[in-house]
């Protein structure tokens, strides 16, 4: 049920056999969940594929940034917005388990 709705989304999930972590993707887009104990989800991190591997959305004042080992690179505001909407999306689709 829980992947039919990810896949109708669009995310696939990279880490079918993971024990305490799973890595979400949609188009450029990755989301590290954590799958608790209990069989709850908390979904963590979330940011963009880039040649230096992931990259993490931060803040710095007012502007946004990917930032990935030992680099970092403005983010678009198309980019922070579908970023923001796919993980709406994966949180939706986790929760109505």
């Amino acid at each position: 049920m829980i992947l039919e709705r990810l896949e109708a989304l669009g995310i696939r999930l990279l880490t079918p056999d993971a024990k305490t972590h799973y890595l979400f993707a949609r188009d450029q887009f990755f989301a590290l969940v954590e799958r608790r104990g209990d069989g709850a989800v908390n979904v963590g991190s979330t940011g963009l594929w880039t040649g230096a591997g992931m990259a993490f959305l931060v803040w710095r004042e007012d502007r946004a940034f990917f930032a990935a080992k030992g680099s970092e690179t403005p983010a678009e505001p198309g980019q922070v917005e579908e970023l923001r909407r796919f993980s709406g999306d994966l949180q939706r689709a986790l929760a109505r388990g």
